[in-house]
Parts: structure tokens; sequence; C-alpha cells
């Protein structure tokens, strides 16, 4: 049948146009998309018209809609006020934010490999419940990848001939701090263990400035390589996220997104006056430009100090600086390719890219 359906569940899924449950490597069969659309894919780094603007933005309301209706059905159906989400429409950010702002859950946690690769851990689980050994726990780490010595990275630098100066873990983050803000560079960050799941989450990260009304576009032009439009997140300490923000959901993996406070926001009514996109984000929109999109959102990651010790350091050096412990990340990697996982990886990715500084395990590398 091309209908799925289940008597237990009033959800329909018309699969005419998907091609993804007949061995195919293609969600979509393109021609009877186009068809039923009315439009063709968009070429690779063409110009963002309004057609696609509007077909992108339907998309994602359909989404919601779908999204709210399961999870409302979840609700009747379950005494539960707890919700678990997990596969790869779990990482929609927005409406991630709009459930929780809804409501009709009491708490949601959502994965960190929101995919595929996040059913190894219903399976490590399914297999702990089994053998009567599962322990609850409300800590649930992210950084679960590899992590490599002072000694394994240097060995990385040496083979391919770059310059480094060695720091303590003190005057790395002073380095960090410093640089970032007083000079506006942009530095990649690869330390300890590597995150689990699409989102860096400060471990394998580009950190920038959030001050900074071009650092958008520098990193989408000169480092990441892709639309102009794309916006970056902002990782913040714990205790920032009820003065910066208006809803707090103390998400750990970036997975929601949110608002800024009124008080941050910039001339709300002269951005709403600019007609294309373009204007928009060359609009300074708020306080902090590098991790506000068009709409004044942000996919916000908190930081607590226990669980990222550097990390938390650095963004309290921050604070000190400007008042306010916030940094942009995006995750360390080319356009079109995986997260980088080695040293050897970010060496390259460093390279390749226009990224000021690398900052690896204790050491320090200018791009010259």
């Amino acid at each position: 049948s091309k209908v799925f359906h289940s008597d237990h569940c009033p959800v329909r899924l018309n699969l005419n146009i998907f091609t993804f449950n007949r061995f195919s490597k293609l969600m979509l069969d393109i021609f009877k998309t186009q068809e039923l659309l009315g439009i063709g894919n968009r070429e690779f780094n063409s110009k963002m018209t309004q057609e696609y603007c509007d077909l992108a933005l339907a998309v994602q309301r359909v989404t919601e809609e779908a999204i709210f209706n399961i999870c409302q059905l979840a609700a009747k159906i379950s005494p539960s006020k707890n919700l678990c989400l997990a596969g790869g429409v779990a990482l929609n950010c927005v409406a991630n934010g709009k459930l929780k702002r809804s409501k009709i859950f009491d708490n949601i946690w959502i994965h960190p490999a929101a995919g595929d690769a996040g059913g190894a851990l219903g399976a490590a689980y399914a297999y702990l419940f089994l053998n009567k050994s599962l322990k609850r726990s409300k800590d649930f780490s992210a950084y679960l990848g590899p992590d490599f010595s002072d000694e394994e990275i240097l060995q990385s630098i040496l083979k391919v001939q770059k310059k480094y100066t060695k720091l303590t873990n003190e005057e790395i983050n002073n380095f960090v701090s410093n640089k970032i803000i007083d000079e506006d560079k942009i530095i990649g960050y690869f330390q300890g263990r590597c995150e689990w799941g699409p989102r860096a989450l400060g471990n394998r990260s580009i950190l920038a400035n959030p001050f900074s009304n071009t650092v958008q576009s520098r990193l989408n032009e000169k480092v990441k390589h892709r639309e102009n439009f794309r916006p970056f997140a902002p990782i913040i300490m714990e205790e920032e996220e009820e003065n910066i923000f208006e809803f707090i959901n103390s998400d750990e993996f970036m997975l929601t997104t949110t608002f800024l406070k009124e008080d941050f926001i910039l001339k709300k009514d002269e951005l709403l006056s600019k007609e294309t996109l373009k204007d928009k984000l060359e609009f300074k929109k708020s306080k902090f430009p590098g991790i506000t999109h068009v709409d004044y959102s942000a996919r916000v990651q908190i930081v607590k100090e226990q669980r990222n010790k550097n990390l938390y350091k650095i963004l309290s050096n921050i604070k000190n600086k400007t008042g306010h412990g916030i940094l942009v990340n995006t995750s360390f990697n080319d356009n079109n390719e995986p997260i980088i996982l080695t040293p050897d990886d970010a060496l390259k990715c460093f390279e390749k890219t226009k990224l000021d500084y690398l900052v690896i395990g204790n050491y320090v590398i200018e791009n010259e």
C-alpha cells in the first residue's frame, strides 16, 4: 500500500512521492515533487529567491503542524507529562522551541544524536534493561567520543610542519577570550572528547565574537563556504540564559530555538521595513548580531561548569570583559563535510578555511 496507517494512531503518510522505502538513496522522487510543488531544485549556491523562501516556510509550517498533532495525540493517550524526542525531525529546533513553549508536556528531553546513530543508545538501554542492570540517571553527557593526548596532537602538528606555541590550560582560556573579543578573531577550537551527534557543543567548534556585526558573513563566506543567510548559534554560561533570552529551556545540546529579550533588540520597526533578505541580514538587529537571526531567534546551547570547565572559564572571561558570557559557536568543519574528529582532521580543515587561529589541546597555531 502507498498509504501508511495504524488503527492505534490516526496518522496517514502518502508514500506516492517518496523513494526512501524503495531502496533509493534519495528521500523524494524529484520529478513528482517538482510536479506537485511547481518548483524545481535550487542549484547549489544560486541566488535565494522569494519562491524558495516561501517554500521553506511552508514546509516548516506543515512539519510543525504534524509534530504538534502527534504530540497532542500522545498527551491524550498517555498519562505521562514527560516527552522524549528522537529521529531526524527531532533536530528541528524551531519546532522544538514552539513545542516546549506550548506546555503540552511538563518536561521534554531531546536526544543529542536524534537520527539513526542515536539508536545505539536505545540498544544499550535495552540490553541493560533485559539484564536487569539499568540504572536511572538524570545526568547525560554528549561528550562521548574520543579524545587525544598532547603527545598525539603534537605528532599531527609535526607531520604538517606547522609553527606552534604551547600554553597552559589557563593561558589557553585567556588567549581564546582575548583574541575573540579584543581582536574579533575566529578560532577553531579542539578540546577533550568529541561530541556525539550533529551539533558541535564546544569541543569540536569554531568560536567567534557575538558582538561583531560582520562575523556572520565572514563565517559563511570565508570559513564555511555556504549561503550568507545561514544563522549561527550562541553558546552561553548556564546562568546567562535567563538574562538574555525570553524562554528558559536549559538545553545543553543546542536543539531548541528561543528569542532574545526586548532589552537587547535594536530598531525592530526599522528591520520590519526592510524588503529583501539581504537587507535584513546586513541590518544590526541586536546587541549580539553574530547570533541573532532575522526573526530575533537563536538556537541556544548552555554550558554548565561541571560539564565543561575550560569552555565555561572562557565564557566567564568574556562576561568579565563584556558583561555577558556568550560566544558564537558553530561546528568545526567546511561545507558538505562532517564535523572534525581527530587532530589530523582539525589541521586539514584549518588549512582549507580562513580561520585566524587553531587551538588544539594546549597548542596554538596561527594562520599565516
